[in-house]
């Protein structure tokens, strides 16, 4: 217990409780230790308080309910579990053949089994406020992949949560590598081709709350599948998971805001504004001073950053020999939900403050102005950012994508020591290709892989 306290990943304490068996420890113990480190995450909830009914939508063949079951049993008052599925009872077995098995083992162990329960209309089977967590894994559509399809689906779902879920609860969904489209993700992707999470969830009044990887809260016996063909047609196909998949909590953004918790990531909104130098063809603002007047408009919890993103002439808005320098702002809020409609509202505050500003400039002005709406935040440069620690919540986790120019040089100093460590010990120093600050992670391993090389 003590070990697992200050390491916290479930597997250092499984290979523990293996090592335990293996010197002849008593095979219960070694199978309580390990039921109890695997189910310490679906006894809490992300607000701290004790999971009571826990409610699992989408189980195929119910072999996640039936390994979470055996999970929940090592604890003293195991939660009410609730196992259900979109399919109807009616040839369940035919489609997945262990659904039948699996469905003896809950009914045996005290669990409810329930079918033909739609994730996307929970309200319809639930009182209001009776659970405490609902967990959906690897959700989507029956049929070919499509990625708008998917991302309602999600959306639907976190939207049908609310008011099924109690004072204090959450949502669990698991998703594989690179769906979520998240800064959370352990390899980048390619934001368009993800389900958008965090976009789903602001649609739904939720915010991602955490992500962990899936091997770490994994139950043993669950079997991933899918429906496959047509909704009348479908068959059951199982599919692997993969290294990357990650379990992601949600929760109503109102209560995130009661209990002071803030949001591990959330999307982006660009600003993108076109000023035209004055007579002189001096820069009429540069980024940090345009980030100032945005963050005075819009307050420091929503201005998140500035963006000085080229030089250009452009004729056809500015005359013959005008010169414009266009700029990206990004608002983001770390606790709470920005719809479109709110953040419209900011980018007119904003550019009414900047027109004010611009007419004592000599002839600088603002351009008409196109809204790029949101994106991801990794397509942003690190390069060329310029962040206020004074604008950002100090209990915010930066996504990656978004660090400053200070953290570029507190990588660059790293990285120096550390090859001057090498060197000093006649070991050959680590040379990368690419400058720290365009891979920010990539830098910070190069730079604890020279550390960890030099001893």
């Amino acid at each position: 217990r003590e070990l697992y306290g200050k390491h916290s990943p479930p597997k250092v304490a499984r290979a523990l409780a293996e090592a335990l068996l293996s010197c002849g420890m008593p095979s219960l113990f070694g199978a309580v230790l390990v039921s109890a480190c695997a189910g310490f995450r679906w006894h809490q909830t992300a607000f701290g308080t004790t999971v009571r009914r826990l409610l699992v939508v989408g189980d195929a063949d119910f072999s996640f309910a039936a390994g979470l079951q055996r999970v929940l049993a090592a604890s003293e008052r195991p939660p009410v579990l609730i196992a259900t599925g979109y399919e109807a009872e009616a040839g369940l077995n035919e489609r997945f053949p262990r659904a039948s098995t699996h469905i003896e083992q809950l009914r045996a162990g005290g669990a409810e089994v329930l079918h033909s329960v739609d994730a996307t209309r929970l309200s319809e089977r639930f009182e209001a406020g009776s659970l405490d967590r609902v967990v959906w894994n690897y959700p989507h559509i029956v049929g070919k992949t499509n990625l708008k399809w998917n991302r309602e689906l999600l959306y639907n779902f976190l939207e049908s949560t609310s008011p099924v879920l109690a004072a204090g609860g959450d949502v669990c969904v698991a998703l594989c590598q690179g769906q979520g489209g998240t800064a959370l993700e352990r390899v980048p992707c390619d934001f368009t081709q993800t389900w958008q999470a965090t976009i789903q969830a602001g649609r739904a009044e939720h915010l991602l709350i955490d992500a962990v990887p899936w091997a770490e809260v994994a139950v043993e016996g669950y079997a991933p599948c899918r429906s496959k063909g047509s909704v009348a047609h479908a068959f059951g196909l199982s599919f692997e998971i993969g290294e990357g998949g990650l379990l992601h909590i949600f929760a109503p953004a109102v209560q995130a805001l009661a209990a002071a918790r803030q949001a591990a990531d959330n999307h982006l909104f660009l600003h993108e504004l076109q000023i035209a130098r004055g007579e002189s063809g001096e820069l009429a603002l540069d980024a940090r001073e345009l980030l100032r007047i945005v963050t005075s408009v819009v307050g420091p919890d929503l201005a998140r950053a500035v963006c000085h993103r080229e030089t250009y002439a452009h004729p056809s808005l500015f005359g013959t020999g005008r010169t414009c320098d266009r700029f990206e702002a990004v608002y983001q809020s770390a606790s709470g939900v920005l719809c479109r409609e709110e953040v419209e509202s900011l980018w007119e505050r904003v550019e009414d403050e900047l027109a004010r500003l611009l007419e004592g400039r000599q002839g600088a002005r603002l351009a008409k102005r196109k809204h790029a709406g949101w994106r991801a935040s990794r397509e942003m440069s690190a390069a060329e950012m310029f962040h206020s620690d004074d604008v950002a919540p100090p209990a915010f986790r930066e996504p990656q994508a978004l660090c400053d120019l200070d953290e570029y040089e507190r990588q660059a100093r790293a990285a120096s020591a550390a090859g001057a460590h090498l060197e000093a010990r006649g070991l050959p120093s680590p040379r990368c290709a690419l400058p720290l600050w365009a891979v920010p992670q990539v830098g910070r391993e190069l730079g604890l892989a020279a550390l960890v090389a030099g001893g």
